[in-house]
């Protein structure tokens, strides 16, 4: 594992949450048929830079989707890949908080070359929900039910590492200079929202220790 220090970087006045954009088109992976013995709690340790030697290498195969893209998010939520051409960019930018780990792509029964898998080593803490307002929102379909939804994914700075790109209850958060440099070089198959206009379905809470 590629381990990258960790230490507070300038102009972290803006945060932005790191997500899926559920493209359709854009390659998914899955362990399922290439690296079954991978538990959930293994998987969490992988994403968060702890899960140690591994028994072999971690095999991911397609699920869906064709085309390839900078980043290839999977089946299991923690894992997540990224092209080498971002890893290093990220590393000569000194962003800090991330580490890699090695993977093997399989796509149409080939093994697919410059992804690894990226952890997140960052750390700012939970959510604060006080200074998230509860909205309701409409069904998201129609026919289906109305919903409330916390506005804004908010934190604890004093909680916060200092890192570019860190957890805050599983979900990646990433400061301004990261945000930036994913921009401007046109990173693929992410989504990046000010961490204020984030809303998170309360019905979450149930799974994620809120109240």
């Amino acid at each position: 594992m590629a381990l990258m220090l960790i230490s507070q970087h300038p102009d972290t006045r803006h945060f932005y949450l790191l997500s899926d954009p559920f493209s359709r088109a854009a390659l998914r992976l899955t362990t399922a048929g290439s690296s079954d013995w991978l538990t959930q709690e293994q998987a969490l340790a992988l994403a968060r830079g702890g899960a140690g030697r591994l028994p072999t290498t971690l095999k991911l195969r397609s699920q869906a989707g064709k085309r390839l893209t900078d980043i290839l998010w999977t089946a299991m939520p923690p894992l997540v890949c990224a092209a080498t051409r971002v890893v290093d960019a990220m590393a000569e930018r000194r962003l800090t908080g991330w580490s890699t780990y090695p993977v093997e792509v399989i796509h149409q029964g080939e093994f697919l070359e410059g992804y690894q898998g990226l952890a997140i080593l960052g750390r700012g803490g939970g959510r604060d929900r006080t200074k998230s307002p509860i909205i309701d929102k409409p069904a998201p379909v129609p026919g289906g039910k109305p919903y409330r939804a916390y506005r804004g994914l908010f934190f604890d700075e004093d909680h916060w590492d200092g890192s570019d790109l860190f957890f805050v209850d599983g979900f990646i958060v990433v400061t301004q200079p990261a945000h930036d440099y994913f921009v401007r070089s046109k990173v693929s198959n992410i989504r990046l929202t000010p961490i204020s206009e984030v809303e998170i379905d309360v019905a979450l809470d149930r799974y994620m220790g809120g109240e």
